[in-house]
């Protein structure tokens, strides 16, 4: 599984990195949302973990940051990360298609577990390709 990290805080990117080379992923760091939106448009990733506060220019945010990658690759997979958790922003967030919405600090194990119940859901639905396993 070929994953794309968006994620400026470099000890959260490093632990959250290393969670998904422990499960076989091959990971991408990118530490803006330009260098984010670059990577993604380059480069074909099955998962993105998306930090919602990643640094960017005053004319996006993480809604248009959204956006641009759906529009970009309809068929990933986006888990984002925030720092706070409001109902608000959960639910804006929650409008773009995301696959799970995460509170940091987003624990080695949980990302075990996602990767784990992606792979599984990709078994069951019977469409197993390499780079997903």
């Amino acid at each position: 599984m070929k994953v794309l990290l968006a994620e400026s805080d470099k000890q959260a990117a490093e632990s959250i990195s290393a969670a998904l080379k422990m499960c076989g992923c091959q990971v991408v760091l990118a530490n803006t949302a330009e260098n984010c939106l670059m990577r993604a448009q380059h480069g074909k990733f099955d998962l993105l973990l998306l930090d919602l506060l990643l640094p960017r220019s005053p004319s996006i945010d993480c809604e248009e940051v959204l956006r641009q990658l759906k529009d970009m690759r309809r068929d990933i997979k986006i888990v984002t990360m925030a720092g706070e958790n409001t109902r608000e922003l959960e639910h804006r967030i929650r409008r773009h298609g995301i696959l799970c919405y995460l509170t940091k600090p987003v624990l080695p194990s949980l990302v075990r577990e996602l990767v784990l119940h992606l792979r599984k859901r990709v078994i069951d639905s019977g469409k197993v390709h390499l780079s997903q396993l």
